[in-house]
């Protein structure tokens, strides 16, 4: 059982650590713990970003899918230097952020996607954890982990494997607990040269003719669900006052029957289209 410790930052940001180029522009920070985020500011007071990372770094976790660990960042006033950069000048700063542990040794899959041998190289499980995951943001509604942008990194050797990041976008990008609508096909981490490269098609029939596969899902999303009450208690004020009746809502979305029956037979559909491309 996972708990997001809560840090505070110990040096000076410093423009030359920002992620330019993506949505959020997040920050190299250095906690009190010594090890350095990934982390993600509020744009605004009402910007629910950091909820959605929050309460996806939990899921993927009972999921057991390998997501980097994350904390809640406290940044020190003194640490933001005058001029940072101007895409930060109206953050929240003041509140406090998301910050997931920055990974020295993973690269961007876009970036590495050129390097076709290093996908080739294959690890126990990695399959399964694709297919988990290509589940997981369907269920989710999270369209944004596709052939335009993995949101994964690439561990080399010798501990290869995948890293999902960034769940700025879960909950079709909008307030938990508001309605969702199914991934299309082309929204999906299945439809992916990377995914169809290392999921064959032996692999995909075999998880569809398993019952355990549909077991499996249940159990993950029934887990999720038993400890989402605690996963908001921890929650800084900050956060859980933008998403009253949290527990009440979700129940009428993400772990609705209804649309967990949808999600899984989109899922097969999803894996049978990606099975006749690999």
């Amino acid at each position: 059982m996972y708990t997001a410790p809560r840090l505070h930052s110990i040096e000076t940001l410093q423009p030359g650590k920002i992620f330019l180029g993506t949505a959020y522009n997040p920050i190299q920070v250095r906690a009190n713990d010594l090890n350095y985020y990934v982390t993600k500011v509020q744009a605004t007071p009402s910007d629910e970003t950091v909820i959605r990372e929050y309460l996806g770094g939990h899921f993927l976790k009972f999921w057991n899918l390998p997501v980097p660990d994350f904390a809640i960042i406290d940044i020190n006033p003194a640490h933001i230097p005058d001029g940072l950069h101007r895409r930060l000048t109206a953050y929240e700063f003041s509140r406090p952020a998301f910050g997931s542990s920055f990974i020295p040794d993973a690269t961007y899959v876009m970036d590495a996607e050129a390097m076709a041998g290093a996908y080739q190289v294959r690890q126990t499980e990695a399959d399964t954890e694709l297919i988990h995951l290509a589940l997981f943001d369907l269920w989710l509604a999270n369209n944004d982990r596709n052939w335009n942008n993995y949101n994964l990194l690439y561990r080399f050797p010798p501990n290869t494997g995948f890293i999902p990041i960034d769940h700025e976008r879960l909950f079709d990008h909008g307030s938990p607990g508001d309605p969702l609508t199914l991934q299309t096909d082309n929204e999906s981490l299945s439809a992916t040269p990377v995914f169809q490269s290392f999921v064959g098609q032996q692999r995909i029939r075999s998880y569809c003719r398993d019952e355990a596969s549909k077991q499996t899902f249940t159990e993950n999303v029934a887990s999720c669900q038993h400890e989402l009450p605690r996963i908001i208690a921890e929650m800084p004020p900050e956060w859980s006052r933008l998403c009253p009746d949290l527990i009440d809502r979700c129940a009428q979305t993400i772990f609705d029957q209804a649309w967990l029956d949808k999600v899984w037979r989109q899922h097969l559909v999803q894996l049978a289209a990606s099975a006749s491309q690999s």
